[in-house]
């Protein structure tokens, strides 16, 4: 994997700080444990709009990289819409990388 971007992501699921998927982010944002959603660039434009909203009424930081497949590949899935990051520490260090 060349991608920088997409290696700090699959370190950061090895140390267990990431979920996938629609509906473990929509449950980490309501908790309160998401600290930065990623969506891939080919999520459905009802989840985007849903999932975001959710980011913006919990002052969750959010930012849209890669396609559902190479998000998948990161964090050793078949395809991943969306990601969400549960430590600050990874969050705050994805958001400098992506800036």
């Amino acid at each position: 994997m060349t991608d920088n971007i997409l290696s700090f992501i699959s370190i950061a699921r090895k140390a267990g700080k990431v979920n996938t998927g629609e509906f473990l982010t929509e449950k980490d944002i309501k908790s309160g444990h998401s600290h930065l959603v990623i969506f891939a660039e080919d999520i459905s434009e009802n989840a985007f709009d849903k999932i975001s909203s959710m980011c913006k009424a919990k002052n969750v930081p959010f930012r849209v990289y890669g396609n559902m497949e190479s998000l998948g590949r990161a964090t050793g899935k078949n395809f991943a819409a969306c990601l969400s990051f549960q430590n600050k520490g990874f969050a705050e260090s994805l958001l400098k990388k992506l800036s």
